[in-house]
């Protein structure tokens, strides 16, 4: 943004507020792009769900707290496809070894999630 925003320098009010509104175009084709990269089964089963089933694939452990943690769309699916490639590196690396996947939050409200 600030390379953005330095690029603009000189240019009158007008012509930054169309580019502000072409950048919000652009974001927002940006979000329907990531919105159609959902996985189906993140979709139909939602991100505890779709990660519980991922672990048992490989006969992990999946630890979640009790009531899960609500995360935006972009954040359940960034969540489920970075557990579900440490699941897979974990049985890729270690077959047979026992694997244990475990969420908390942080008495921040933060996610942390320990794959191992």
């Amino acid at each position: 943004m600030t390379r953005y925003v330095a690029f603009l320098r000189g240019v009158n009010v007008g012509g930054i507020n169309i580019k502000m509104a072409d950048l919000r175009t652009a974001l927002e084709e940006v979000r329907r792009v990531v919105d159609g990269l959902r996985p189906i089964e993140l979709q139909e089963r939602g991100l505890w769900g779709a990660l519980a089933r991922r672990a048992d694939r490989i006969g992990a452990d999946l630890d979640v707290p009790d009531p899960p943690p609500v995360l935006t769309a972009a954040g359940q699916v960034a969540v489920y496809r970075i557990v579900s490639e440490a699941l897979t590196n974990a049985d890729h690396h270690g077959p047979g070894s026992p694997v244990q996947a475990c969420a908390t939050l942080t008495p921040d409200g933060a996610l942390h999630i320990v794959v191992q």
